[in-house]
C-alpha cells in the first residue's frame, strides 16, 4: 500500500470520528431550584427530553465555601418528572438555615449541570 493511501485513509478516519463527536455531543443541561419554605423544588431544562427526567440530589454548603458537591452536606434527592415543556423535582427538607444548591449528574448523551445558590435565614423570633 502507497504512503498516499495510508495518508489519505487516515485522514478519512480523522473526519468521520470528528463528525461523530459532534453528532453525540452532550446536550446542555440547566437546573433550577427555590426554596418552598418546607422544602426545595425547581425544574431541569434540556432540548432532550430525556436529559431531563434525572435524579436531582440536594446540598447544603459547609462554611463560607464555593459550592462542591464533594465536600458539601447531601440532604436528599429526587427523581425530576415530567411537568409541561420541563421536568419538576421537590425535595423536602426542614434545615433552618443556610446556602443551598442542587446537582444533576452526566450522564450518556447528557451533560452535569448545577443550579444557583439560594440562601435560607433562620426565622427571628420577635414578637
Amino acid at each position: 500500500m502507497s504512503k498516499s493511501f495510508r495518508i489519505a485513509g487516515l485522514l478519512a478516519a480523522v473526519f468521520a470520528l470528528s463528525f461523530c463527536a459532534v453528532a453525540f455531543a452532550a446536550s446542555k443541561t440547566k437546573v433550577s431550584i427555590s426554596d418552598g419554605g418546607d422544602g426545595f423544588g425547581g425544574y431541569v431544562h434540556s432540548k432532550k427530553s430525556r436529559c431531563e427526567n434525572r435524579r436531582v440530589r440536594l446540598y447544603k454548603v459547609k462554611g463560607h465555601h464555593r459550592p462542591n458537591r464533594h465536600r458539601d452536606r447531601k440532604l436528599g434527592s429526587d427523581l425530576a418528572q415530567p411537568n409541561g415543556p420541563d421536568s419538576q423535582y421537590f425535595i423536602s427538607d426542614d434545615s433552618t438555615s443556610g446556602r443551598f444548591y442542587t446537582y444533576v449528574k452526566s450522564k450518556r448523551g447528557c451533560k452535569a449541570a448545577r443550579s444557583n445558590v439560594v440562601k435560607r435565614e433562620a426565622p427571628s423570633d420577635q414578637g
